[in-house]
């Protein structure tokens, strides 16, 4: 399938880069199907293209790059349309916001996205708890996430 996108032009979108998020995502909540665009080229960033409308966009970032001990606790009862998750099939993003003062980029801890990839099914949710921020700063994280890669640590 071939969309127009405001930030990538026209691109080449395959059936199995297609999650289904079936309430939306927050703030989008009627546009439930968006494409995983990972190129290694954008590392440590992906985007969530939304493929019924080519303006919106998300920029991801897989927490764990930026944070080794991210972690969290959902209610079962919110993941489980998205089927059987096991560890092979489960990613983890965040969003990110990248202003023109790239130090203030931030990212949204506190609403991770989870998909299952086997199942193409995601869901972004909101942590009960005040561990992580909706705006946390990561500019430091990321310098450090960006230094190390090719040492393959982030």
């Amino acid at each position: 399938m071939e969309i127009k996108t405001r930030n990538f032009g026209t691109i080449e979108i395959e059936d199995d880069q297609i999650l289904t998020f079936e309430d939306g995502i927050p703030g989008f909540e009627k546009l439930n199907k968006f494409a995983l665009i990972n190129d290694k080229k954008d590392y440590p960033f992906a985007f969530l293209q939304c493929v019924s409308d080519g303006d919106i966009s998300l920029t991801i970032i897989n927490p764990y790059d930026l944070i080794k001990d991210y972690s969290f606790e959902v209610d079962d009862t919110l993941i489980e349309n998205l089927g059987q998750i096991k560890e092979n099939n489960l990613a983890i993003y965040v969003v990110v916001v990248i202003p023109d003062n790239i130090e203030k980029i931030t990212a949204n801890l506190k609403a991770p996205i989870i998909i299952n990839i086997e199942a193409k099914k995601g869901i972004q949710v909101a942590l009960r708890n005040d561990n992580y921020q909706i705006k946390h700063p990561v500019f430091n994280e990321l310098l450090a996430c960006l230094s190390t890669e090719e040492e393959e640590i982030c």
